[in-house]
């Protein structure tokens, strides 16, 4: 008897702590960071002399910022992140103009999302969010004169990820889909002329996209 007490008391405590890192009045505060690199090759047809030249683009990003979050109930976590990108893609091929393309990313988040756990360390979480990004672009050519963009976006959307705690106090986390809605304007500084779009986007993340967070528990 006194075995089958010792084993419930052991499970109910193992239930308890399974999903400490995510009940209500826990604090996380994180760490997101993203790197993607890729790079692409094409043909294009020259009709001057009927040959095909060889295109390359290469572009690298990198990403960093914080984020606080605060769960007000159990599994369902409220918070707001900030954060800066920046990106390069150079191309350059025998029949074009070689041109460099430099980016600079400002963001703000804040986002609603509910943990389901699987385990005291792996779980879903998923839930709706809306940003502002500031987009600073500028164009390097060696033929022509340089080229200045601004773009403001707000964005409301949905993702999916997955997370992972190694220990109790720091947990891992990854996107894996995302859904949503753009509305951008783009400026242009040498012409004194703006753009409008509105879009929807839907992906699976291929770059390396980690959040690193800590775990404050409640009192």
């Amino acid at each position: 008897m006194k075995k089958i007490l010792l084993v419930f008391l052991l499970a109910v405590a193992g239930v308890c702590t399974t999903y400490a890192q995510t009940e209500k009045g826990t604090t996380h505060l994180g760490l997101n960071l993203s790197y993607s690199s890729d790079k692409t090759e094409s043909n294009t047809f020259n009709a001057f002399d009927n040959s095909y030249d060889l295109y390359e683009s290469k572009v690298n990003s990198f990403s960093l910022g914080p984020s606080f979050s605060y769960f007000i109930a159990d599994k369902l976590e409220m918070g707001v992140g900030v954060g800066y990108t920046n990106s390069t893609q150079k191309s350059e091929g025998r029949s074009i103009s070689n041109h460099e393309l430099k980016q600079h990313l400002y963001f703000a988040s804040a986002f609603l999302r509910k943990h389901i756990m699987f385990s005291s360390q792996f779980g879903l979480r998923t839930g709706p969010y809306v940003s502002y990004n500031y987009l600073s672009s500028k164009s390097i050519y060696e033929d022509q004169a340089d080229q200045k963009q601004n773009i403001n976006a707000y964005t409301a959307g949905v993702n999916l990820g997955v997370e992972y705690f190694p220990i109790k106090k720091l947990g891992i986390a990854a996107n894996l889909v995302d859904l949503s809605y753009d509305h951008s304007k783009l400026e242009y500084e040498d012409f004194g002329t703006y753009s409008k779009s509105d879009s929807f986007n839907f992906s699976f993340v291929s770059s390396l996209n980690l959040s690193i967070f800590y775990v404050f528990a409640k009192k």
